[in-house]
């Protein structure tokens, strides 16, 4: 019976050796040296409480069969040590990460978000050091039909740690966190850089094991609808068969669509199917240098500045994805909540909303008024698409790129606001609700509301 992990260092040692030597062998669980491990393992009193953490039933509900014996989680964790300190040519890092997690009660996290931007450049000269574990890369990722440079975001290193394996589902919780405070940090990174879109490719999060089950974030993939980007669906199918010219349809003919031929094929990229609004790498390199430092402030802010914001990014940068006009307006009445109430409000909040949310997008009383008027509209329309009832939607005198370029002008005018701090806000500032309250008192102080609609031109300039 072995009391800690750690006192098993030399058999994995031994193993992940004899393994290097034998890499010919396809399924190195044949070997003697295998079973011994594992064995060894199922006789270690941490490995015996974890697997005891969760019953045999609960692993298998959980889609976990092979873990729902003891022996299965002794070979997943001897499979894991093995794949891992193959790719590494090392063992050390994953023994160490096993003992910091049996013997010291500890999971080693890491964030990875790969994403896709309109406004930053294509590639990197070297690897960007963001902050003290995050780091920034470029690799070229194929979509269908052509090679994109997708940025990838590393945040490495993060411990937390728990009182027993009970705990686990608590260590998830925080994890989660960092997943979406990386991913927030990012959207109001692009979005006070000028990017008009960006989108999540893929993420992942966790320690490379031991596993436990981790439910989806559903919010988040929600930004991962890469594929539903308006440059890759709105002509894929066309696309997809244009440089076949035999079998182009003929209802493309008679919309005036023309077949590309092979050779002209990088016009699906920088031509008619691809808008120059929506090219990928059109930044320069030094854009790197903005991005870093964009990233620093933004990691500055408190969390109670940070969390309206970043629910406010995250409704723009999903209405790229949305095609249902429903869908966006709804989408957009939660992105006005999240930038123009605080914290304490609560009851019908409407003409708060549509007072403050129009006097960021104004220039002057006239077109504050009307934006007022029109906001107003829009949350009745709301209302009535989440009672299902009737509404004409041809009254409806924004459309949806339009609601997308409010939301986008409202969230950098008041990241602008936050960013610039004094003579507007207070330095430092602790909390959302005091920029709620600088909008508020601009409702009702003209001097006030006619500087914040001179920064906001001069910020469009």
């Amino acid at each position: 019976m072995f009391s800690k992990f750690k006192e098993l260092f030399p058999r994995l040692q031994s193993l992940y050796e004899y393994v290097v030597q034998s890499r010919s062998l396809e399924d190195y669980s044949v070997l003697p040296q295998y079973k011994e491990v594992v064995n060894a393992l199922m006789n270690c009193v941490p490995i015996m409480n974890y697997y005891n953490h969760i019953t045999p039933e609960e692993w298998s509900n959980m889609g976990l069969e092979d873990m729902s014996t003891l022996r299965g989680v002794a070979e997943e964790i001897v499979k894991s040590f093995l794949d891992d300190s193959l790719i590494l040519s090392s063992p050390v890092i994953p023994l160490k990460r096993l003992e910091e997690f049996f013997d010291n009660k500890t999971v080693i996290c890491s964030v990875r978000v790969e994403f896709l931007a309109d406004n930053l450049p294509p590639k990197i000269e070297e690897e960007i050091n963001l902050d003290e574990g995050t780091v920034i890369t470029i690799e070229r990722k194929e979509v269908k039909w052509r090679s994109l440079p997708f940025v990838y975001s590393l945040k490495k290193e993060i411990p937390i740690r728990f009182n027993s394996f009970k705990k686990l589902k608590e260590v998830e919780n925080k994890l989660e966190k960092h997943v979406h405070a990386e991913i927030s940090k990012l959207l109001l990174t692009l979005t006070l850089m000028g990017c008009e879109w960006t989108v999540i490719g893929g993420f992942t999060y966790g320690p490379p094991y031991p596993f436990w089950p981790r439910k989806d974030m559903e919010d988040l993939f929600n930004l991962t609808l890469w594929m539903n980007l308006p440059a890759l669906i709105k002509r894929k199918s066309q696309a997809e068969i244009a440089t076949v010219e035999s079998n182009f349809p003929e209802e493309l003919r008679k919309l005036g669509v023309k077949p590309v031929p092979e050779r002209d094929a990088e016009l699906l990229e920088y031509g008619p199917w691809h808008p120059p609004t929506i090219i990928v790498g059109r930044g320069s390199l030094e854009m790197w240098i903005k991005f870093k430092q964009t990233w620093s402030d933004i990691s500055k802010l408190p969390d109670h500045v940070l969390k309206p914001l970043s629910v406010a990014a995250k409704r723009y940068f999903y209405s790229i994805n949305l095609r249902d006009l429903e869908d966006i307006i709804i989408n957009f009445c939660i992105f006005l909540e999240a930038l123009t109430t605080k914290s304490s409000e609560v009851g019908e909040l409407t003409e708060k909303i549509s007072r403050r949310a129009a006097l960021l997008i104004s220039k002057d009383d006239n077109s504050w008024f009307e934006n007022s008027r029109e906001i107003r509209a829009m949350y009745n329309v709301r209302s009535k698409i989440v009672h299902g009832k009737f509404y004409d939607e041809k009254k409806l005198r924004i459309d949806v790129d339009s609601l997308r370029k409010i939301m986008l002008r409202m969230i950098r005018n008041i990241l602008f606001l936050i960013m610039l701090k004094p003579p507007f806000c207070d330095d430092p500032l602790e909390n959302y609700d005091q920029i709620v309250n600088i909008i508020e008192k601009a409702a009702y102080l003209a001097d006030l509301r006619y500087k914040l609609w001179e920064l906001w031109k001069t910020l469009e300039g």
